[in-house]
């Protein structure tokens, strides 16, 4: 199962501040950190860690490129 889901980014930074500051640290390496939405079906909020900062935020399409039913997706995905 995956983290926590949030319907923000600014809330799940806040309740998650040491895994933001790690994502900073690789970002400023030169290293991108892909997280999955989720796989719960909602469709408000993505689970942590892709409703990070900073973190490329994937989630999963269908064969006609439409979101799978079971897809978490949120308007900043």
């Amino acid at each position: 199962p995956g983290g926590q889901a949030y319907s923000s980014v600014q809330s799940c930074n806040q309740a998650s501040p040491s895994q933001v500051n790690a994502i900073n640290q690789l970002r400023n390496a030169g290293i991108a950190t892909v997280a999955a939405s989720g796989n719960e079906a909602l469709t408000n909020a993505i689970s942590s860690p892709a409703c990070l900062a900073r973190a490329i935020r994937v989630g999963s399409v269908d064969g006609v490129d439409e979101v799978s039913s079971f897809s978490n997706s949120a308007e900043f995905l």
